[in-house]
């Protein structure tokens, strides 16, 4: 798959190769917390849906790029102390991406920058945060899900397997 995802006015520009290792709607309270706080930005779009939840693609670091308005992008932690930064686009305080200062090997792409078609949810998680459920079809887990776990250790691999033929 891959493409292009960009803040709400275009000024900045991510390129993504391949398809994304998994896309999750997370109802954590952090995702949460995090998303009334970049939704309270002047101007900003919606980040959370009607549930509380969060909806991201994750692609591995290395098949994720920013190719315009790298400078506009700002970041912010929820607690000094976190390794998790939520990046947003100055220029129009657009929710752009999640991203770790250490540890995981992805960027969760926030669903609505996608550009064209965003990927369907494969899942929602963390859904012992929110009272309702929603009965929509999407697989709902309370923590996260075995399979998913796997799919992102897997994920891990060829991302190995690149950087050791260069």
């Amino acid at each position: 798959m891959g493409g292009t995802f960009s803040c709400t006015c275009g000024e900045v520009v991510f390129e993504t190769t391949g398809d994304p290792i998994a896309t999750v709607i997370c109802c954590c309270d952090d995702c949460q917390k995090a998303g009334h706080r970049l939704e309270a930005l002047p101007g900003a779009a919606p980040v959370l849906d009607e549930h509380g939840g969060t909806a991201v693609g994750l692609w591995p670091n290395d098949r994720i790029a920013c190719v315009k308005g790298e400078h506009l992008l700002d970041s912010f932690k929820l607690q000094e102390k976190s390794i998790t930064n939520r990046t947003y686009a100055t220029c129009c305080n657009a929710a752009m991406m999640i991203h770790f200062d250490r540890g995981p090997h992805w960027k969760s792409v926030f669903r609505d920058r996608v550009d064209g078609q965003p990927p369907s949810p494969e899942a929602r998680i963390q859904t012992r945060f929110i009272e309702n459920t929603p009965d929509d079809g999407i697989p709902s887990y309370r923590r996260f899900p075995a399979g998913l776990i796997a799919r992102i250790a897997w994920s891990m691999a060829p991302m190995l397997a690149r950087r050791l033929r260069r």
